[in-house]
């Protein structure tokens, strides 16, 4: 239900238009004062700027996915945009602002991963700004740090929580709440959210952060932490 409501959901492409709207507006908050370093923006790729719903309908009609499925999708896939994505980052390259494409897609992509932006007729592309991960982790927080270290991160973009800090790392969904909770006043002002019910980092503590393949796997777990309402036994109807 979630890759269908991705793809045919208004609601969704609303969503979208209204986080880039607020990206935007706070994007123009921070030009008007100043700083002396030069100004970034850090924004994540998958779910962020590039619309990988065409895959996300494969893995559904196509469970038992394997790891090589992603790559004939990069490789094959047309690209597709997010709604609003293109231009607050056209709005950005206007405004003289770096923009660095922070994502955890492997440095062997670099490739695939330029050509379906460039496609796409993005800004500011070439292997300085497109951040790739280079190890086991998922962890971004050394590849935020050395664009914080040369510049004055004024926004970060994303649709997962970890694209904006390590802080919501946490291994629990009580966990990642209470972050949440801690952070309040930064979502909306220096974290910008795009919706993704599709998958991410919340899903991954569902699974204990093992990546589950077997679909009765993740049904178990699933149900698990559902939470439903229970009607007393002699309940009046």
């Amino acid at each position: 239900m979630a890759v269908l409501w991705h793809q045919t959901s208004a609601e969704y492409r609303a969503l979208c238009y209204q986080a880039f709207n607020i990206a935007r507006e706070r994007l123009e908050e921070a030009l008007a004062h100043p700083s002396d370093r030069p100004r970034a923006v850090i924004i994540d790729v998958d779910e962020t700027v590039l619309d990988n719903a065409l895959y996300d309908g494969y893995l559904v009609l196509n469970p038992e996915q394997y790891p090589e499925d992603f790559y004939r999708w990069l490789r094959n896939g047309p690209p597709r945009l997010i709604p609003g994505a293109a231009d607050f980052l056209a709005a950005v390259d206007r405004a003289g602002v770096a923009i660095f494409y922070l994502t955890n897609r492997r440095t062997v992509t670099a490739e695939d991963t330029l050509r379906q932006l460039s496609v796409l007729g993005l800004p500011q592309l070439g292997p300085d700004r497109l951040l790739l991960r280079t190890g086991q982790g998922r962890s971004k927080e050394t590849r935020r740090a050395s664009v914080g270290a040369t510049n004055d991160i004024v926004l970060f973009v994303g649709d997962d929580l970890n694209d904006f800090s390590d802080h919501f790392q946490g291994d629990s969904i009580e966990a990642r709440k209470s972050a949440v909770d801690e952070h309040r006043s930064d979502f909306g002002r220096r974290f910008v959210l795009l919706p993704n019910a599709v998958g991410g980092s919340w899903e991954k503590v569902l699974y204990h952060d093992n990546d589950l393949h077997l679909v009765e796997l993740k049904d178990h777990f699933r149900k698990h932490y559902l939470e439903a309402f229970s009607p007393a036994p002699n309940a009046p109807e």
